[in-house]
């Protein structure tokens, strides 16, 4: 669907239009445009990334949780507790316990007592799990490597660095570990 201008804002490129930054800063001196417009580039790229994923994973019953909580589990053959698999999937307990109820429903994971902390779980692949995994696994990375394929080595490089000092200063100034939301790997 197109704007008023005739633009087509699924192709905007994940950015804020120049003239909404222009009123925002006519407005708020202190407005910081390029902040706001790397902020929503961001974001913009995360969802296009996790709804394209959506696609190649789906025919599989996969989306791009379900996919991560198998290719984590699938390297970690004697399972992981519930709390460490939430922080690697940057969500929290609630989330975490209500994905594992589903996925335990469909046969993919099984949740153990941990013999350390007789208060927690871990939770472990199934055989079912780790077939579904190997079914899935290469067309997902082949579809990562085409998403990124505009990019050299080295820009790739440099874009992980940038990322990961924004994902840190992120974290500082929020004071959130682990912010809300799940990506795929």
């Amino acid at each position: 669907m197109a704007d008023k201008k005739g633009a087509n804002p699924r192709h905007s490129a994940g950015r804020i239009p120049q003239a909404l930054l222009e009123r925002h800063r006519e407005r708020y001196p202190d407005f910081g445009p390029e902040a706001a417009q790397l902020v929503f580039s961001v974001r913009a790229l995360a969802t296009s990334i996790n709804d394209a994923s959506k696609e190649w994973l789906s025919p599989n019953g996969l989306n791009p949780v379900r996919m991560n909580v198998i290719a984590i589990l699938e390297g970690i053959p004697q399972g992981l507790p519930l709390s460490t698999l939430g922080a690697l999937l940057h969500t929290r307990g609630p989330h975490v316990t209500a994905l594992i109820d589903l996925m335990e429903d469909d046969g993919l994971v099984r949740r153990y007592k941990n013999p350390s902390d007789r208060r927690s779980f871990i939770v472990r692949l199934t055989p079912t799990g780790r077939r579904l995994f190997h079914k899935s696994f290469p067309a997902h990375y082949r579809a990562n490597n085409r998403l990124v394929s505009c990019l050299s080595p080295s820009e790739r490089r440099h874009l992980l660095e940038l990322l990961a000092k924004l994902y840190s200063n992120v974290v500082q100034f929020s004071g959130a570990a682990h912010p809300k939301g799940t990506y795929a790997l």
